[in-house]
């Protein structure tokens, strides 16, 4: 597999690293709790540690939108922290009361499924408790999270604005300077299909490959509002050219499809800009 099969299914790859390193931690803890309670002499049946393992898993998979989305949204990038990293502590108390009420829900519908009954003793201190923990994981996404962006980010190479930094010309090229483990090349604005939203960054588009500005989606959107760029959603710009045609919900949302079959959704708060840009 190259990088570039990698960056066509990212997401499909992500599902399938992430999904395997949860079972085998689930394993992992499952066997091991199993192993202390029967060496204690613990009556546990066999199957429970493995309930009480997957249901925590699951609840953070559950949960794990909403910690990706409020970070970009509230960013911990460079010069992030003393902003944002208040934020972060607050929302971890409440992922972990999430988590929490999650975990026992499933574990209580589960117990209930095959007549037993899962009652936790001494809420106070079981929340304690899983916070320290809860807290270790939140963090361990985050990071996770990072560095996979930042490991993406040098394998695609990071592009910006050729003459960016410059005083006279910044931000009025229409091309991009890529640089990519140790090389530079040039990629045209008018080939970019289409700009996304991405934490401090914001991805390019350019046919199969995907490479990384460092700039906020306010920014680009100001940068390239008069070069046939249009913004169809909070964290989606579009080429106008490469537009294939649309197709509007009820609701007022809809459906951008591009030239090469991907599918944009846009946001009806979005939907006369982009008329009055195709106009």
């Amino acid at each position: 597999m190259t990088f570039a099969d990698y960056q066509r299914h990212q997401v499909w790859w992500n599902i399938l690293i992430f999904g395997g390193a949860i079972l085998l931690d689930v394993s992992v803890n499952a066997t091991s709790v199993l192993m202390e309670h029967r060496l204690s002499g613990e009556a546990t049946a066999a199957w429970e540690p493995f309930v009480w393992e997957s249901t925590s898993a699951l609840s953070f998979v559950l949960l794990l939108p909403l910690i990706l989305g409020f970070d970009r949204r509230y960013p911990l990038g460079w010069g992030y922290w003393s902003r944002n990293g208040w934020r972060h502590f607050l929302f971890s108390v409440f992922v972990s009361i999430s988590h929490v009420l999650l975990m026992f829900g499933l574990r209580g519908c589960i117990y209930y499924a095959i007549g037993w009954d899962y009652q936790p003793d001494e809420w106070d201190w079981v929340f304690i408790y899983e916070y320290r923990k809860d807290f270790l994981t939140y963090a361990l996404i985050l990071a996770i999270s990072y560095t996979h962006r930042f490991v993406v980010g040098r394998l695609a190479g990071e592009a910006a604005f050729v003459g960016e930094g410059e005083e006279s010309e910044a931000r009025t090229s229409e091309r991009f300077l890529v640089k990519k483990l140790g090389k530079e090349f040039v990629i045209q604005l008018k080939d970019v299909d289409w700009m996304e939203s991405a934490g401090n960054y914001v991805n390019l588009h350019v046919k199969d490959r995907v490479y990384p500005v460092r700039t906020t989606m306010a920014q680009m959107a100001t940068d390239v509002s008069e070069r046939a760029f249009c913004r169809i959603h909070r964290s989606v710009l579009v080429n106008l050219a490469r537009i294939a045609h649309l197709e509007t919900l009820e609701s007022g949302d809809g459906t951008v499809t591009l030239v090469g079959g991907q599918r944009l959704k846009m946001s009806r708060r979005y939907r006369a800009q982009l008329k009055a840009c195709m106009n």
